[in-house]
């Protein structure tokens, strides 16, 4: 993205990964190329706008080696002083925020893929004939956060970059699913353990 003279609602953001760029921008409905509009009707937008920093003076924004540079630009406020003074984010709240983004693509990742009720109605409205595979719902998750580039014709780069990108997503849905048994497992494990001792409590009484 080229750099250009900032607003005073505006601030450069270091992005990690380069493929958490295409999911931010379709998770806040922003156009590709132009400033990322964050909102606050989204807990991310809400984060993100918590951690800019202040300064009375301008501040160059560290940009880590390989991290993407991505200008966002937050939600107007009554109260804000934004207009006289320069946003930036310190480099351990980049980090957090980064940490963030990755947290919410993982969050979106799982209900997509490990929600099968709802994939099951899905396929009913199409058609009770209907039959969702789990390729096209790789697909589908692919396209619609823009995670490969499909704007000019399906050549064989294209197609290369394609078939790469549904294996990757193969291998990170199986170790998703690892991380999210284990997860779940801690969940009814406490779950157990509290019902447990509210129920001892109970026969004490």
């Amino acid at each position: 993205m080229q750099m250009t003279q900032l607003d005073p609602l505006q601030a450069v953001l270091p992005v990690r990964k380069q493929n958490m760029i295409p999911f931010i921008y379709t998770l806040f409905d922003s156009e590709f190329g132009n400033p990322l509009k964050l909102s606050r009707n989204h807990f991310l937008g809400r984060f993100i706008t918590s951690l800019r920093t202040y300064s009375d003076f301008p501040v160059k924004q560290q940009i880590p080696k390989d991290w993407i540079p991505v200008v966002v630009e937050f939600p107007n406020s009554t109260y804000s002083t934004a207009d006289r003074r320069f946003i930036y984010f310190n480099m351990e709240c980049v980090e957090i925020i980064n940490d963030a983004i990755q947290a919410t693509f993982d969050l979106h990742f799982y209900l997509y893929f490990f929600n099968s009720a709802s994939l099951a109605k899905l396929a009913e409205e199409i058609s009770p004939d209907a039959e969702l595979t789990k390729s096209d719902v790789v697909e589908s998750f692919i396209v619609g956060y823009n995670l490969v580039d499909f704007g000019s014709p399906y050549d064989q780069i294209k197609k290369r970059d394609y078939r790469t990108q549904m294996k990757i997503f193969e291998a990170q849905k199986a170790a998703l699913l690892k991380k999210a048994y284990r997860y779940l497992r801690k969940i009814l494990e406490n779950q157990h353990e509290f019902l447990k001792n509210i129920k001892n409590q109970q026969v004490k009484k």
